[in-house]
């Protein structure tokens, strides 16, 4: 499971600073590991609380949001 890529650029953009923020603090990194996570496509963001708090900021549905590697 991981990440769709058209979410990830879209948490790239300036605008979903507070969302790389929320995500943050919930799983007790710096700002600039969860920068990483994105541009690397970690895993780390389909932890439970970092899906939950994307869904929450983008208005998607977390099926919406991921998709399953092959």
């Amino acid at each position: 499971m991981s990440i769709k890529s058209t979410i990830l650029r879209k948490l790239q953009t300036a605008k979903h600073q507070r969302t790389r923020t929320r995500i943050a603090l919930e799983l007790g990194v710096s700002d600039a590991t969860v920068r990483r996570w994105i541009s690397d496509g970690s895993d780390n963001l389909t932890k439970a609380a970092a899906l939950r708090i994307i869904s929450e900021e983008l208005k998607e549905p977390i099926e919406s949001i991921i998709t399953t590697k092959k």
